[in-house]
């Protein structure tokens, strides 16, 4: 890019000062070229974006980010910033020159523009750096030009979505458990102290009702299902599937269209009972049921899965799998772990929110996987 230059770096030791210092869970690194960005007294515009970012999240999710560390290194070069997950660097980019702009093309292009071809940080689309003068002339031609400051928060939003359940620790569970003892010592007494529950089983749970995009914020209706379920089960995965059930008018209505039409793709009844004989309960309480397959039959069931997600894509919709209540964890599970962050929700779940919400569910395919069969023994069984 002409006209920009680097500062040279005397030593690389600058960037190892604060030994034995426990890392911020968040922290920004800038170089010196983006303070004012940060400064309060010109009222630098990051500090704001970076606040709407913490309380995005607590609204979404229900779970509070740790403050965003700050902090100017020498070491990075004017115009670069880093973001740090616990100490370890997680995203960043290094020429976020005030002179120049990024065009980012999400589709709506109609003329390409000349410039430094990139992809941008965040979401990894084409995109072109130029001089601020030609920015009007970028939007004329379809491109996104956001300024720097918003890519930088976009940046962090998309690096705490991603990494949302390391921000949970055990101080932050009994925070939200205090806050429902508050209104409701009942419930808390009963699940922890009548049946002997751990805060670090809490934990496990809430962790993985994140990872699947379902926010904690309603913490009451989570320990009031625990406690009504913990003389039934007091297996974990079964337990989340009891909140998930009561928490679906909060979650499914945002998988609906604006003609609030669910859009799915259904396991055929054929593949759910086959699915039922490969289901593995590992021994740790801790770990999600997964299915076993054998090497053929998992390449046929991940290429049918990808199908079937490619068209609904091509309609227009995200993927959105059902099958039965039972089988869905491990579902969900080995989809995510392999595959794609595609929902996947029970027959249950839909059931609850179209007998309470005005909501319809719409069928545009049927997953079925040859290479898995009834009746055939599975890997590992005698």
């Amino acid at each position: 890019m002409p006209g920009r230059r680097r500062r040279p770096r005397k030593y690389d030791e600058c960037c190892y000062t604060n030994f034995g210092e426990q890392p911020a869970p968040l922290e920004i690194q800038i170089g010196y070229g983006l303070i004012p960005l940060v400064d309060q007294q010109i009222k630098g515009p990051l500090l704001d974006e970076i606040t709407s970012v913490r309380n995005q999240l607590d609204g979404e999710y229900g779970l509070p980010l740790p403050k965003v560390h700050i902090r100017d290194n020498m070491c990075l070069d004017a115009y670069e910033y880093k973001i740090l997950l616990h100490g370890v660097e997680v995203g960043g980019y290094k020429e976020c020159n005030p002179h120049y702009v990024i065009c980012m093309d999400t589709g709506n292009v109609t003329e390409e523009l000349e410039g430094e071809m990139i992809k941008d940080p965040v979401f990894n689309l084409d995109a072109v750096i130029v001089s601020q003068t030609r920015k009007d002339e970028a939007k004329t031609f379809g491109y996104v030009t956001p300024e720097w400051y918003v890519l930088i928060k976009s940046h962090l939003y998309e690096i705490s979505l991603k990494n949302i359940t390391k921000f949970l620790d055990q101080c932050m569970v009994n925070t939200l458990v205090n806050k429902v003892r508050d209104r409701n010592p009942d419930v808390v007494d009963d699940v922890f102290f009548l049946h002997n529950f751990s805060t670090s089983k809490l934990k496990t749970i809430l962790n993985w009702l994140l990872e699947e995009g379902v926010s904690i914020r309603d913490m009451n209706t989570i320990l009031e299902t625990i406690a009504d379920n913990l003389e039934e089960t007091n297996r974990l995965s079964d337990l989340m599937e009891k909140i998930r059930e009561k928490l679906a008018y909060q979650f499914l209505p945002k998988l609906a269209d604006k003609n609030k039409k669910i859009h799915v793709i259904r396991v055929s009844q054929t593949l759910a009972k086959a699915l039922s004989e490969r289901i593995y309960y590992p021994g740790s309480n801790n770990e999600l049921p997964y299915y076993v397959f054998t090497p053929v039959a998992n390449k046929g069931f991940n290429n049918k899965v990808a199908e079937k997600a490619h068209c609904l894509f091509q309609k227009g919709y995200s993927p959105v799998f059902v099958i039965v209540k039972d089988l869905r964890t491990a579902l969900s599970n080995i989809i995510r772990q392999g595959l794609g962050n595609w929902s996947c929700i029970s027959d249950t779940e839909l059931c609850s929110v179209i007998k309470d919400k005005d909501y319809s569910i719409v069928v545009e395919e049927e997953l079925d996987v040859d290479e898995i069969k009834v009746n055939e023994p599975c890997p590992g069984s005698n």
